[in-house]
């Protein structure tokens, strides 16, 4: 009987399924706490010479960010504390670049006022 006998050799390899992964989780949203954070920290580095700008659009979206996503809490009160700490900055930096601007001249007027009019000539 000849019959046919399969060819010898290495056995002919077995294919597995594709390894199985489950659905991705719901993830509640957090873009305004984020955004809130992230403008609050630039606001903090950036924001003296910006005058505050970032930092007060940081602290609206933080606050927008505590009513609307509660899973982003965390990033809406760093958002919100590196904002107002920010828009002091920005307060102080505008201050101090305004005086610096205005000092040299009051003083010089207060000299000039000061050696003109009250020299009792």
């Amino acid at each position: 009987m000849s019959g046919i006998q399969p060819p010898e050799g290495p056995a002919s390899p077995q294919y597995q399924a594709a390894p199985y992964y489950p659905a991705a989780q719901y993830q509640p949203p957090r873009g305004l706490s984020i955004a809130s954070m992230v403008l609050g920290l630039v606001g903090l580095v950036f924001g003296w010479f910006m005058l505050g700008i970032p930092s007060i659009v940081g602290v609206v979206l933080g606050h927008m960010g505590l009513k609307r996503e509660p899973a982003g809490r965390a990033f809406a009160v760093t958002g919100l504390v590196t904002g107002y700490i920010g828009i002091a900055f920005g307060v102080i930096g505008t201050l101090l670049l305004l005086a610096s601007f205005l000092l040299p001249f009051l003083i010089l007027l207060g000299v000039a006022g000061s050696e003109y009019g009250t020299s009792g000539y």
